[in-house]
Order: C-alpha cells, then sequence, then structure tokens
C-alpha cells in the first residue's frame, strides 16, 4: 500500500477526508503521532529560529534603518519587513531549516523501517501506513512550517526593534504600526500558501523517496539524498512560482 496506491492525488483524498473516517483509536493514534512529529519539526527548532530571525531583523534594521532614521523615514521598517521578510525570507529560511533537519531524518527513518521489515510488519499485522507513518508527518510538517515561518517574522521583527535602537530612539509601537500599515490580505494570503503546502510537498517526497526501495541496507543513504534533493528543486520551484505570479498580478 505505502509503495503503490499512496500517489499524491490519493495522499491529498486521505487528509481530507481519512482523519474523520478513521475509528476512534485510529484518531487519537494519528493525533498522538501529530503531536510527536511537530515536536521534533517545530519544537526543537524554536532556538535557531528565533536566533536566525533576529539576526536578519537587526541586519535590516542597521542596513535600511539608519539612512531611514536620518531623514525621518522610520515608518518603512514595516514595509522592508513585509516587503522581504513576510513574503519571502521567512517562509524560505523556515523551509530550508526543515529540508536540513526534518527531510533527512524521516526520510532516514521511514528507509531503516522499509529495510529492517518493518513497514510490512504493519501491514500484515492490519495497520494502516498512512494512519501510522505517512499522515501525521505530512500534516505535520504543514503545522510547523506555518508556525516556523511565524515565529521567524516575529523575531525578525524584534530583531529590527533592537537594531533601530541603536541608531536612534525607535520605539515599538511604531514598528507594530508601520508593519499593520504595510500588510495587506494578499500578503497574508502569499504567506500562508507559502508557509504551508511546501512543509506537506517535502514531507511527501521524503516518504515517498525512503518507501520506494528495496531492502537493502545500502539504499537508505542513496534515499535520503535523492529525498533532500527532491524536496529542494520542487520546493523552491514552488516558492518561485507563487512569487512570481503574486507580482505579476498583484504587484509590488
Amino acid at each position: 500500500m505505502i509503495d503503490r496506491n499512496l500517489t499524491a492525488d490519493r495522499i491529498i483524498t486521505l487528509l481530507t477526508t481519512r482523519y474523520f473516517t478513521m475509528g476512534r483509536a485510529g484518531r487519537q493514534q494519528f493525533t498522538k503521532n501529530l503531536f510527536i512529529q511537530i515536536y521534533f519539526t517545530f519544537n526543537q527548532s524554536i532556538t535557531m529560529i528565533l536566533s536566525l530571525g533576529m539576526l536578519v531583523g537587526i541586519f535590516i534594521a542597521l542596513q535600511a534603518g539608519y539612512s531611514a532614521f536620518l531623514f525621518g523615514g522610520q515608518k518603512q521598517i514595516g514595509s522592508l519587513l513585509v516587503l522581504l521578510v513576510f513574503r519571502e525570507i521567512a517562509p524560505l529560511a523556515t523551509l530550508l531549516l526543515i529540508i536540513a533537519r526534518s527531510v533527512t531524518a524521516v526520510a532516514a527513518e521511514i528507509a531503516s523501517m522499509k529495510v529492517g521489515w518493518e513497514i510490512a510488519a504493519l501491514n500484515v499485522l492490519g495497520i494502516n501506513t498512512y494512519d501510522y507513518l505517512w499522515g501525521p508527518r505530512i500534516v505535520s510538517a504543514n503545522i510547523s512550517l506555518f508556525a516556523m515561518s511565524l515565529l521567524f517574522f516575529i523575531s525578525a521583527a524584534f530583531g529590527s526593534w533592537l537594531g533601530g535602537n541603536l541608531v536612534g530612539y525607535f520605539p515599538a509601537s511604531q514598528v507594530v504600526d508601520s508593519i499593520a500599515q504595510a500588510l495587506s490580505i494578499t500578503d497574508i494570503a502569499m504567506f500562508i500558501l507559502k508557509s504551508t503546502v511546501p512543509g506537506g510537498i517535502v514531507f511527501y517526497i521524503a516518504c515517498r523517496k525512503a518507501s520506494s526501495i528495496r531492502t537493502s541496507r545500502h539504499e537508505v543513504p542513496q534515499a535520503t539524498n535523492k529525498a533532500v534533493v527532491d524536496a529542494l528543486i520542487i520546493s523552491m520551484g514552488f516558492q518561485f512560482f507563487i512569487s512570481a505570479a503574486y507580482y505579476i498580478v498583484v504587484g509590488f
């Protein structure tokens, strides 16, 4: 089942309907595995996300905030944060972090389970491998990527406030107001799209590549490497396509 039948369209169908049709025990197991995957994907990355986001915010404030402060244009910091961080850097940086940390782990884990006949054992025992392996990981990736991207942007905004105060008085309320004025509904829609869908895509690729191997252990690192490369290429293409479509239709 996990090797042949779970194509992308079937995964989408299962993601939207399966949880509500499985039994109570299945939902409990699905939810448990989901929270475990969110913990490994999101919770263990919080420190790194906060650090990177703050550094990006400070860098933007120091590069652009000094001249803005001199010319009385501190409000432009919010526009820069929305244009650079909210639209592009936050979804992209956190996606790269997930690929580097989690796609490798997921691919190696499932490939090892395949080689060790654990997946075959689950099928023999009548355990739905989608409920136990695929579903929780894909859903957790969607949730984790969104939470990571949002946290990255918040930490970048805080970093910009810190950086702005290095060159002059820059109240936090002004940062919040300038961001609120720069944000639009289309910005929020693009952010949600770019910070949810790619997470599920890269985890689907990891599961698919890992479960496609046979029974040789030397295939585990090969499958992991292919999963990372394919996830990187496809997710980068998705991000580029969404950004290009946004700027063509909506503009800057």
